[in-house]
């Protein structure tokens, strides 16, 4: 009878809540009418008129409200029914008994009924309505306004453990009321889940009573395996449907499940409802549902599916071998959280992490996108497209490391849902490499800087703006004097890294927005855009830099000094193109060291004019070599104290046929510079070689000729070629000498040491030239063979009246005679010159006094000329 009246309960198949609600509203206001039909007919035939019409008004609303909840609005109706149950106890119960007995009963009953139907927030406000209509009738009485039979039993008190009984009611019920609906819900969840996975299942899944064998559930493929619609099945047995072509497979069946054996997988045979008998493989268990035990049956076709499922296999065993040998990282996960689902062991090694780590978790909770928000535009592009191709990214390690990587995504569906597989491609390497190219293609790769490339393309692009704007800007080349020496002496481990410090140091005063480029070897250059006051701007950067060098560099255990030459132009003063700009910036670097080096000096278009012309020496200097244009011109040496001619030097001159005799100063730089020296010293020795022999067999009386070298030909080659130009001419050991000058000594001390000793074998007598212009040190003359230092001219310019002049030869003659070493002065133009040199004991002396440099003719005809033998010609003669 009660499961009958529960029927007219609406159903809320889908809300456990509102099911349990359903059936409680409906079962409480059954109830309650039955007790309202009680009363009514006691109060009929007691006469109690006025109180039987206000039961019936509650018993039509009550009916009002079932109506209601049926056609939906069961909330409401659940809401309504304790209100008028409170209504009908205040109208009736309370002022009959007060706040005592059937009040407090009927009260009771109103709050639980209340507790089981309301919400938590309606309770509170229905028991706070209560409580305070309670207290009201309560006060009541205390008063005397209303009065009742137990009117003197109330107090604050009584009303106040009754109130309190009333909340803890109400409340104790709802928590209840929670309880069993969450129970209901967790049972009805399962039970949908259950019957999802019937239903999911691609095996034929029936469910049958435990009793007599009647199906109540079949899954849509035991239908398909039976032939039958679901009509046909339910509330049938499989022996009434004629599903076993064999009975006795049905007994055996059964006495195994009764016996408790496990039943998998079982060789079965079914018959369909068109009589056709497919082969299955059975599986059987008990299970128990609403309590009551029912078995649980699974059948898998495998006269089609066993075919279908050996292809499942051979693809997903294809699949699992190209997942997992993949060379790319490879990760399946949901398109929906982004929880992953499979990765291959590519991606293990990749990421560095264990598969039970990563399994079941996403991306963003592993970290693996460097940038966080790269994923939503990754997937947003997915969603776009339906798939991507090419897109760079940057991923994190579990280590931290972070890769450069190269994904690609496509939606695949596993179980009828939308996943992602996303193969990963470390392109970290490639990112390097192509960054280490495009560093050694406009990078210098000492210093880091940019080099030649990159600043042609930054100058170009300053230029275009330059000319769109109309602004300036300018150039600064920086070329590092005497650097060669420095590379030379210490090596180029040490040289490198001066550079480097020079780099360093270099960009260390450049404003934010100029280009410091190294361009070759010690030359550097900077551009200064958007320039207003250009000349000011760039001769500030400009000393600046001069600033910067007068600290010494500490490099390698070595503390070197070393200054620098500066040549400016300016956009559009000077040139409106780039590469005349770098051009005239160079040129005016030239005109500095022309000058005396470590300034700066912004290009003229006279500049330009001097390197025209330096270009065309350098051009005839390359012609002068192959066409033997030079010639040589002997200054004698004299002893100081004889008179004699004790030696010759030997002075190249250049015949160039249009323009005449150029004078050694505007060509030698210009042959150092292209090393075309190299080829013109070996001539040099060849020809004071050949000179010697034909002074020789001229009967003359040869003396030593000096030939100065260059830094250039001081390698361990010189003593062979000086030797081999010696023995094809017949020269005699101790007529050749060489003049050097201190800035050899800069350079490998062994490498020098050891030539030095191959010209002293030879009886080559060698001399510093030049000596305190240079790199000045006692420890040269120490540590080095040589045989004579030369003297200046600078020193003997004003030795008749600066003091200092003199106190220095003074100094040189002084430590030589110590050392053991003769001393040459040249350049002595004046007999108070010579007086002061003999005073203090100088050994030799050259200059215009004796005689100016002369052809070998004049100087045979003068000093070389037939003499008896032992008889050695003075100056005089």
């Amino acid at each position: 009878m009660l499961a009958w009246l529960l029927k007219l309960a609406p159903e809320y198949p889908e809300d456990a809540e509102l099911s349990v609600q359903s059936r409680l509203f409906t079962f409480s206001a059954l109830v309650i009418l039955v007790g309202l039909g009680v009363a009514l007919i006691n109060n009929v035939l007691a006469g109690g008129g006025r109180f039987a019409v206000e039961i019936f008004a509650s018993a039509l609303a009550i009916v009002g409200l079932l109506f209601a909840a049926r056609r939906g609005s069961l909330r409401l109706s659940s809401v309504l029914l304790p209100v008028i149950l409170l209504a009908f106890c205040f109208s009736e119960l309370l002022a009959r008994d007060g706040v005592h007995d059937s009040a407090v009963v009927g009260l009771v009953g109103v709050l639980a009924l209340a507790g089981t139907l309301m919400r938590w927030r309606l309770l509170a406000a229905f028991a706070f309505a209560t409580v305070a209509l309670f207290y009201l009738v309560g006060y009541g009485e205390m008063n005397g306004s209303l009065s009742n039979r137990f009117s003197a039993l109330t107090d604050r008190r009584y009303l106040t453990a009754v109130s309190i009984a009333f909340v803890l009611l109400a409340a104790g019920v709802r928590f209840l009321m929670d309880n069993l609906i969450g129970s209901v819900r967790k049972a009805r969840g399962q039970e949908e889940r259950f019957a999802k996975m019937i239903q999911a299942t691609p095996a034929a899944t029936t469910i049958t009573r435990y009793d007599n064998g009647v199906f109540l559930e079949a899954n849509r493929a035991a239908l398909d395996l039976f032939g039958r619609s679901r009509d046909e099945v339910i509330g049938h047995t499989a022996v009434s449907l004629g599903l076993w072509p064999n009975p006795d497979d049905r007994v055996r069946l059964m006495q195994s499940m009764q016996a408790g054996e496990a039943i998998n997988l079982r060789p079965v045979s079914i018959r369909r409802k068109t009589g056709e008998v497919r082969n299955t493989l059975m599986s059987a268990a008990w299970v128990e549902l609403d309590r009551q035990k029912q078995m649980l049956m699974s059948a898998v076709d495998i006269t089609d599916v066993h075919r279908a499922e050996e292809l499942l296999r051979r693809s997903e065993e294809r699949f699992e071998k190209i997942f997992q040998a993949s060379p790319d990282a490879i990760v399946i996960s949901g398109l929906s959280d982004g929880r992953y689902l499979e990765v291959n062991q590519r991606w293990l090694e990749l990421f560095g992490y264990e598969r039970q780590e990563i399994l079941g978790r996403t991306s963003l909770q592993l970290g693996i996108w460097a940038d966080p928000s790269e994923r939503p535009r990754f997937v947003a592009q997915i969603a776009a497209h339906g798939a991507l191709q090419g897109f760079e990214t940057r991923l994190r390690k579990k280590s931290g490391t972070i890769i450069d990587a190269v994904l690609s995504a496509d939606v695949i569906d596993i179980d009828g849902e939308a996943h992602l597989i996303v193969p990963i491609l470390d392109i970290t390497d490639r990112k390097r490499a192509e960054l280490r190219i495009q560093q050694l293609a406009t990078r210098d790769a000492l210093t880091g800087l940019p080099n030649r490339l990159l600043l042609n393309d930054r100058l170009t692009l300053g230029v275009n703006q330059a000319q769109r704007y109309r602004g300036s800007l300018a150039l600064l080349f920086i070329d590092l004097d005497r650097f060669k020496y420095i590379n030379d002496s210490l090596g180029h481990v040490i040289g490198d890294a001066f550079l480097g410090a020079v780099a360093e140091r270099l960009s260390g005063i450049m404003r934010q927005g100029d280009t410091l480029a190294r361009i070759g070897g010690d030359e550097f250059v900077v551009l200064l855009e958007n320039i207003v006051a250009m000349e000011d701007a760039a001769g500030q950067v400009a000393r600046k830099i001069l600033d910067c060098f007068a600290q010494p560099f500490s490099v390698g255990g070595h503390t070197l000094s070393c200054s620098c030459s500066i040549g400016i132009s300016v956009f559009p003063s000077d040139a409106t193109d780039p590469q005349t700009l770098l051009r005239d910036a160079d040129t005016a670097m030239y005109n500095v060291k022309e000058s005396g080096r470590g300034s700066y000096r912004y290009f003229s278009a006279e500049m330009n004019t001097r390197m025209q012309e330096r270009l065309q020496i350098e051009i005839g200097l390359r012609k002068a070599v192959a066409e033997r244009q030079f010639e040589l011109a002997y200054q004698p040496k004299v002893n100081i104290g004889s008179g004699e001619v004790v030696g010759l030097e030997a002075l190249l001159r250049w015949r160039h046929p249009e323009w005449g005799v150029v004078a050694p100063g505007r060509f030698i730089a210009v042959a150092e510079d292209t090393g075309l020296i190299v080829e013109i010293g070996r001539w040099v020795l060849e020809e004071v070689c050949r000179q010697l022999r034909e002074w020789r067999d001229r009967g003359a009386s040869p003396v030593p000729v000096a030939v100065n070298l260059s830094v250039r030909q001081f390698t361990p080659a010189l003593v062979g070629e000086i030797s081999t130009a010696m023995v094809a001419h017949g020269v005699a050991p101790g007529q050749i000498e060489v003049e050097i000058t201190e800035s050899l000594f800069m350079q490998d001390a062994e490498e020098v040491r050891a030539i030095l000793k191959g010209l002293s074998r030879l009886g080559a007598r060698v001399t510093i030239d030049d000596f305190g212009t240079g790199y000045s040190s006692l420890g040269y003359i120490r540590h080095f063979s040589v045989d004579a230092l030369k003297i200046d001219r600078a020193f003997l310019s004003d030795i008749g009246s600066s003091s200092q002049s003199l106190a220095i030869v003074r100094a040189v003659i002084t430590m030589c005679r110590g050392l053991g070493i003769g001393v040459i002065a040249e350049g002595v133009e004046e007999k108070e010159q010579l007086e002061i040199l003999r005073k203090l004991q100088c050994d030799e002396y050259q200059g215009y006094l004796f005689s100016r440099p002369v052809s070998a003719e004049e100087i045979e005809r003068r000093y070389l000329g037939p003499v008896p033998q032992g008889k050695v010609l003075s100056g005089q003669q």
